[in-house]
């Protein structure tokens, strides 16, 4: 069986393909039409236009930034088994996470500001704590949702609950559910497994 499930990075691939080039050529043209080094289409100098290009340049290529975390934060499994329990990667998360009505763009905004959304925040969950995995939501917004004693490995904060939205992972919410399940109710199938003190050594994934 499977035991790490990954991130589903192209999205922000793609973002970062669009948006650095964009604030890159922002800023290019800021700067040239400020300095006097750039004309426009008529041969005028422009000078005023210059700081507003130069600004919004520099908002382009922060959010430039902030996608290019995710794409090697999500580099790493987002939950992957051990012999022990279960290690699952929250990047991003941010104090307004789980607040009702909150708008993205909003959330966003605050993850970039307070640099909250450039972090990495790693749980664990032993096997003989792990109660279930189940899957809710939506047909177009599946949650995974692991229960059990969920242990902040940054701050030893102990939780509930740790979910999962199927837009984050690369693979089907019900077949990672379905995969831990397995693997917290039949603890012959763990024995392959790496140990949680082992994580520096690589082991291959059954497909």
């Amino acid at each position: 069986m499977r035991d790490r499930f990954r991130a589903k990075i192209w999205i922000y691939v793609a973002q970062f393909i669009i948006f650095a080039p964009l604030g890159l050529l922002a800023i290019f043209v800021g700067i040239g039409s400020w300095t006097g080094s750039m004309r426009d289409a008529n041969g005028e100098l422009r000078p005023e236009a210059g700081p507003p290009a130069t600004i919004m340049g520099t908002l382009i290529l922060l959010y430039s930034s902030f996608i290019a975390f995710n794409i090697f934060a999500r580099a790493k499994p987002l939950i992957r088994c051990h012999r022990e329990g279960i290690e699952c990667l929250i990047v991003g998360q941010t104090d307004l996470d789980g607040v009702p009505l909150m708008p993205s763009s909003l959330r966003l905004f605050f993850a970039i500001v307070t640099l909250q959304g450039f972090r990495s925040v790693r749980y664990r969950i032993p096997w003989e704590q792990f109660q279930s995995a189940e899957v809710a939501g939506l047909p177009m917004a599946r949650v995974l949702r692991l229960n059990g004693v969920v242990t902040n490995l940054n701050t030893g904060q102990v939780g509930p609950q740790i979910s999962f939205p199927q837009v984050a992972l690369a693979n089907d919410v019900h077949r990672v559910a379905q995969t831990l399940t397995k693997f917290g109710s039949n603890p012959t199938t763990r024995a392959h497994l790496l140990p949680w003190k082992d994580e520096s050594i690589v082991a291959v994934t059954k497909k």
